[in-house]
């Protein structure tokens, strides 16, 4: 076997563009249904979003999210829980490495709710993301994502959750952790504009969401 030594500009050049390919066929959120995955928004991204359940009255969540540098993602997030008022927190997270399609699997790991506030509490997670062509199934790009993790908090122990594309602007998503199972439909009609549906137990949530890049 000849062994061609490649120059180390064309390498990274091709690394590069495995990168871009990757940024560029995953529009979709930084979170599977409620729980991290190992995306992130970009660094030159930011994205507002609103959840409100049609099970109870009054009760919803927003938040702020954006990009800082290539590696770190800081959100700001507002809950109104049954019969409270609205209670804000902070999360963060750190991703290492970014899912490139049938190549590697991301890393990830951060704290949600650092201050400690909203009914789920404190949590610390860690993940990995496999990102799987679809091979145009579907007529799509988009990757197939499977996310296995942990977390602490009041649903401490492992989690799962997949995202499955139907066409670049149709995505199912399912998870589960130690206390529940969540799925539900998403759909980007626009560049930047998404809407969900999700169900978890008795709860429906209905969501929206727009990003913008600067």
């Amino acid at each position: 076997m000849v062994c061609v030594p490649v120059p180390s500009g064309i390498a990274r050049g091709v690394a590069l563009a495995g990168v871009l390919l990757s940024f560029a066929s995953s529009a979709w959120a930084d979170r599977i249904a409620f729980l991290p995955s190992a995306r992130k928004i970009s660094m030159t991204e930011a994205r507002a979003e609103w959840l409100f359940s049609s099970g109870n009255k009054g009760t919803g969540r927003g938040s702020f999210g954006i990009g800082l540098g290539p590696s770190f993602e800081v959100e700001i997030e507002a809950q109104r829980p049954t019969g409270q008022g609205w209670l804000g927190s902070l999360s963060f997270s750190y991703n290492y490495l970014e899912p490139l399609k049938d190549m590697i699997p991301g890393l990830a790991a951060g704290f949600r709710d650092v201050l400690n506030r909203t009914p789920e509490g404190r949590v610390f997670f860690a993940c990995v993301t496999y990102a799987s062509s679809t091979d145009n199934l579907f007529g799509s790009i988009t990757p197939v994502d499977l996310t296995l993790g942990v977390q602490t908090g009041r649903a401490s122990g492992a989690y799962v959750g997949v995202s499955l594309p139907f066409s670049d602007a149709f995505q199912v998503v399912a998870e589960a952790d130690r206390r529940q199972i969540t799925g539900g439909l998403r759909i980007q009609p626009l560049r930047g504009f998404r809407a969900q549906v999700l169900i978890r137990r008795t709860e429906t949530y209905w969501g929206l969401s727009y990003s913008i890049r600067f």
